[in-house]
């Protein structure tokens, strides 16, 4: 697909510009990771749009509806849901922390530095897990798309990862209005032209949509759909990726504004994909290949198929330079915790490097699909971390516990461990997080009662 080549250079050559750029202007690690003026409205919400539209939303999404009809809304709702929470309440709440990364909440509300750790330790295994999910995500995406689709996989991961260790937060934050403009423009486009020249669309989708007699539901039971919309809406409120444009916004108005508006965005492109992947019901399409990019192959001529590719990988490379960013912000300022000399700026540049081509090498070793690992990232974190940081938001000063907190902590990871082949049931989740929050309560009521004698 010599068109696909044609586009993809000068749109990775443009990404690695922008990383050369912005690093030319980082002296410090603290430029590194913290943008150089608050955030306005407009870059907060692009932003977060970016943080979220990646392949989890627009392949799995497609993939989902085209499978399982209505079940496909699920996951983009619940990240929706996530986005309006943080707008009703936690936005504000993160942004009056002034903090430098989530984990630092346990250190600062806890007075717990090891705490702080554990919990960037486990930030770090979940967001490299979503890391590798999109890598995998990507790979499979151009594999079914074009015979040269594994060299511009990688090629495109590589550019990934060196725009992202030379600029770090500032070459995010170049890229992330000119992806989000960029999908919403192509997909827009996309929808427009597929309903001018489809023009029965309705009708078929209506009867596309009542044909669900032959759906697997066994696959969702009300458990597995609790999941599925709760897991990435509590996620969504304690992740790092989301929390750093709270962090650094110029108001508190600005950081609860920004939510609503990325969730009626997100909303909006979200739909696309849909339309798309129960359209694709109507064709027969090969097995491994996305539907979205089958129907596609059939609809469009390939000039149309390679821009929509690459505004495919715009979506997917916001969303991962944003967890590269992320993972090396908790190794730099909870785990390794660096002082600020030139000498950790250049170490923390090489470690985003290495951390973003395990994530390369991981592609093709890791066998499980994106929506696996993502829900295997979501359980991990929401069971150990959910429930203290939410204590940590709503408790009174006089009821915040060290040791409540670390029983915790480590209830909610056994529990966890113990129920992890479980991936979808919601009842686990929920046992979890309640056993999370008895372990805090019992330990608190001890060392009240004992007089902090444990």
């Amino acid at each position: 697909m010599t068109t696909l080549i044609f586009i993809y250079v000068p749109f990775m050559a443009l990404y690695l510009s922008l990383g050369l750029w912005r690093a030319y202007k980082i002296k410090s690690l603290d430029q590194f990771f913290i943008p150089k003026n608050l955030f306005t409205l407009p870059l907060a919400t692009a932003g977060l749009v970016a943080t979220q539209l990646g392949a989890g939303i627009i392949l799995e999404t497609a993939d989902h509806t085209y499978l399982y009809g209505w079940y496909g809304l699920i996951y983009p709702l619940g990240l929706s849901a996530g986005l309006l929470l943080l707008h009703h309440k936690f936005a504000e709440a993160w942004h009056a922390l002034h903090l430098l990364s989530t984990a630092q909440i346990f250190e600062k509300i806890y007075k717990s530095p090891l705490l702080r750790t554990l919990a960037a330790c486990i930030f770090v295994v979940s967001l490299f897990g979503i890391l590798c999910g999109e890598a995998i995500a990507l790979k499979k995406m151009f594999l079914s798309a074009s015979s040269v689709g594994l060299y511009v996989f990688v090629l495109s991961w590589v550019t990934l990862v060196l725009y992202t260790a030379l600029g770090g937060l500032q070459a995010v934050l170049a890229t992330d209005i000119a992806q989000t403009l960029l999908v919403y423009g192509v997909f827009s486009m996309l929808a427009i032209a597929f309903i001018i020249f489809d023009m029965p669309i309705l009708p078929r989708l209506t009867s596309l949509l009542n044909n669900i007699s032959t759906l697997p539901k066994h696959v969702f039971d009300t458990h597995s759909v609790i999941s599925l919309f709760l897991l990435p809406a509590l996620f969504a409120i304690i992740s790092q990726q989301l929390a750093i444009y709270f962090f650094h916004a110029r108001t508190s108005k600005i950081a609860r504004q920004s939510a609503i508006y990325s969730t009626l965005i997100l909303t909006i492109l979200t739909f696309i994909p849909i339309l798309f992947g129960i359209y694709a019901r109507s064709f027969e399409v090969q097995h491994g290949m996305n539907p979205l990019i089958a129907l596609l192959e059939k609809l469009f001529p390939e000039a149309i198929v390679a821009l929509t590719l690459c505004a495919i990988t715009a979506a997917v490379l916001s969303v991962a330079d944003s967890l590269l960013c992320a993972i090396a912000a908790h190794i730099s300022y909870d785990i390794l915790k660096f002082t600020h000399s030139k000498k950790t700026l250049i170490l923390i540049k090489v470690i985003t490097c290495l951390v973003g081509l395990s994530a390369l090498i991981g592609t093709f070793y890791i066998e499980k699909n994106l929506l696996t690992i993502l829900f295997l990232a979501y359980n991990l974190t929401v069971s150990t971390l959910f429930v203290p940081i939410m204590l940590a938001f709503f408790l009174p000063k006089k009821y915040i516990s060290k040791k409540a907190a670390w029983a915790s902590v480590t209830t909610g990871l056994v529990s966890e461990l113990f129920w992890k082949y479980q991936l979808l049931h919601a009842h686990y989740l929920l046992f979890n997080l309640l056993f999370a929050t008895l372990a805090y309560g019992i330990i608190y009521l001890a060392e009240k009662k004992l007089g902090h004698s444990l």
